[in-house]
């Protein structure tokens, strides 16, 4: 990324939610929640969206907008975030786009949401590579 290792104005992460709804087995936690969008020069202009309590979203990415040149202080925010959220009711999971750029951009929510053809476990790292496939029916035998 073009702001890895330099000093930054924006940082995204995870937050808690305030209230949330265990899993039928009683078992859940309350992280996860929200994300954030903390302004490292003015913490008071920290932004967030939270997500409903059955909801939890993953580590989210940083991608750039077409054309933005995102080391440049002034366009450091010029792109979106993109994640995966996860509906603990349904067991099924989202993947959800933040247009970032500005000042209470976060706060709208997601400019675009779309469920994915499966359940996605939370926390799951992986890597993708074009036609490459994985089939799930002969890996579980």
């Amino acid at each position: 990324s073009a702001l890895s290792g330099q000093r930054h104005r924006y940082a995204y992460t995870v937050g808690a939610h305030k209230d949330y709804e265990p899993l039928p087995n009683g078992k859940g936690k309350g992280a996860n929640g929200s994300i954030l969008k903390i302004d490292t020069e003015d913490p008071a202009l920290t932004e967030a969206y939270a997500f409903l309590p059955h909801e939890f979203v993953g580590e989210q990415v940083f991608c750039a907008k077409v054309g933005a040149n995102v080391s440049q202080r002034e366009s450091e925010d010029k792109g979106y975030l993109v994640t995966y959220v996860e509906d603990r009711r349904n067991l099924t999971t989202d993947m959800v786009v933040f247009d970032v750029e500005g000042r209470g951009a976060l706060t709208r929510g997601p400019v675009a949401r779309i469920r994915m053809p499966t359940w996605i476990p939370p926390g799951l790292h992986g890597t993708f590579v074009e036609g490459l496939s994985f089939d799930l029916d002969r890996a579980s035998n």
